[in-house]
């Protein structure tokens, strides 16, 4: 029987956090379900980001220094090719807080960093099944 995390399994989604911590646990739970993962401690790395073509980009709100990934998603969320690429900032600041920087940066949405694996891969999940990239191979919008 397909579990909702079969339907995803495979894809590649992109990690940026200044975080080696972050990085390491994210990678584990992300892969334990099934996932691909490419975990960058650096953020200006426009090309390989389209070369890699996550289906997915968690972003580290205070990457570097304050505010630096709200300041990268708005980068890529110019360019031609990665602005269909569904980034979602992945911070500990509190819920109010990170959905108004979501909103003001232009993200798909938000995590709040988490030690719950299981809620933190359902979360994921969601937003891939809600996720509406018109134009990228290989994944699905189920709206």
């Amino acid at each position: 029987m397909n579990t909702r995390s079969d339907l995803f399994k495979g894809q590649t989604i992109m990690v940026l956090d200044d975080s080696k911590l972050i990085l390491a646990w994210t990678t584990d739970v992300l892969t334990s379900a099934g996932f691909d993962v490419i975990a960058l401690d650096h953020f200006w790395v426009t090309r390989q980001i389209v070369d890699a073509n996550p289906a997915l980009i968690l972003m580290d709100v205070d990457f570097a220094s304050l505010d630096e990934g709200a300041v990268a998603t708005q980068a890529l969320k110019r360019h031609s090719v990665a602005r269909t690429i569904p980034i979602i900032l992945h911070s500990g600041k509190p819920d109010q807080e990170l959905r108004a920087i979501a909103a003001r940066c232009g993200a798909d949405g938000y995590i709040c960093k988490t030690d719950d694996r299981d809620l933190f891969t359902s979360t994921v999940i969601e937003f891939l099944m809600t996720a509406q990239p018109a134009s990228r191979p290989g994944t699905q919008s189920l709206s």
